[in-house]
């Protein structure tokens, strides 16, 4: 079952950049901020260690990024323990819960990396309805920016100022800043009364703008409902109908199915490949197909085996969906590291060998770039 990491025995994914951020932008005081080269506040990790004398010796090795990353967590906590405490408190969805609020028109500071950082990550957000189509989600309004586009355009209007990427905006178009906070992910918020008048001046927030804000939203009329049809109409359905892609946001598998995918790992992979599960939910017969392939690909039928290099192909040449990387943008990577970075070269190179047996096994003739030695 893919969930149970994700809760079980209080687990949760509590991303320390965006209580770094909320810890930078409302209580600072005690943590020792550094800035960029070209003088912009940063927080990278490597930056804040130095800054603040931390041991990190080998920035970037995984396992010294993780406890130098520990150590910074319990500098927060040490430096703004209230703040700390607050936030690890309210990482759950029942207590994001409490906060959200919905229909009571009372706005909470909402910090997060879908914010500029000219801005702090930070916003005053108005929590205005829940997501339609996404049962951990709900849609909140920047209070910064005055929401007359919400009266005045049309959903499709909406949907474009929303779903369109800001650099394929027309010019003199600005976006609409509704977003949506996802209260299974430990979003980071805060009551506005975190932020006194001399913390609203010093984060250039405008409080009584605001305030004006909540009053126009508040007499909007049918704006739920507008709300409701922008977000209900805009599809992701082409990651959804990839399983891989979709355990999160296709809904919770059955008891009947989880307890037959338990069953799964206590299997040789000849049984496995025998198996017949006879699953309920749709999803789960290619998420075993693609399980087999990957880890036991010996098992696989002629058939299978050619099922499975047409999906390796499709998705390193990016035409599936859900591609991390494709083959060409791959080696364009590679060559870049060759150029530009003082790497190991033994280990690019081997890396390009793996890309050459990748194209080689799924048949893909043009990976676009060839390096160079």
């Amino acid at each position: 079952d893919p969930y149970t990491r994700e809760w079980q025995n209080g687990n949760s994914r509590w991303d320390m950049i965006d209580v770094l951020r909320a810890a930078r932008a409302l209580r600072p005081e005690g943590i020792k901020w550094p800035v960029s080269e070209e003088g912009m506040p940063t927080l990278r990790l490597e930056q804040l260690t130095i800054a603040n004398g931390i041991v990190h010796e080998s920035a970037h090795d995984a396992l010294s990024d993780v406890y130098a990353t520990i150590s910074v967590a319990k500098l927060v906590k040490e430096a703004q323990p209230k703040l700390y405490q607050f936030l690890m408190l309210h990482r759950v969805k029942s207590k994001v819960l409490e906060l959200l609020q919905l229909g009571s028109f009372k706005p909470i500071v909402h910090v997060s990396g879908k914010y500029a950082s000219t801005k702090n990550s930070l916003a005053i957000v108005l929590p205005l309805c829940k997501h339609p189509t996404n049962t951990n989600g709900v849609i909140v309004y920047d209070l910064s920016v005055d929401p007359e586009a919400l009266i005045t355009l049309s959903v499709e209007d909406i949907q474009q100022r929303i779903f369109t990427a800001t650099k394929d905006l027309p010019e003199g178009v600005n976006r609409i800043p509704l977003k949506t906070v996802h209260i299974n992910k430990c979003p980071v918020l805060a009551p506005v009364s975190v932020i006194s008048s001399e913390d609203a001046q010093r984060l250039a927030i405008d409080l009584v703008l605001c305030r004006m804000n909540i009053e126009k939203l508040k007499v909007i009329a049918g704006l739920t409902e507008k709300i409701v049809a922008v977000f209900s109409g805009h599809s992701y359905s082409e990651q959804e109908f990839d399983p891989d892609l979709s355990i999160y946001s296709g809904g919770f598998f059955s008891e009947a199915d989880k307890q037959k995918m338990s069953k799964i790992r206590s299997l040789s992979p000849e049984q496995l490949a025998k198996a017949d599960f006879s699953y309920t939910d749709p999803r789960l017969p290619e998420m075993l197909f693609r399980y087999r392939a990957r880890n036991y690909p010996d098992t696989l039928s002629a058939q299978d085996q050619l099922r499975w290099n047409d999906f390796c192909k499709n998705r390193l040449s990016g035409q599936q969906v859900g591609a991390s990387i494709t083959l060409v943008a791959y080696q364009e990577r590679l060559q870049e590291l060759r150029n530009n970075c003082e790497c190991n070269k033994d280990i690019i190179n081997a890396l390009d060998a793996y890309a050459i047996k990748l194209s080689k096994s799924t048949e893909i003739k043009d990976v676009g770039v060839t390096i160079k030695n």
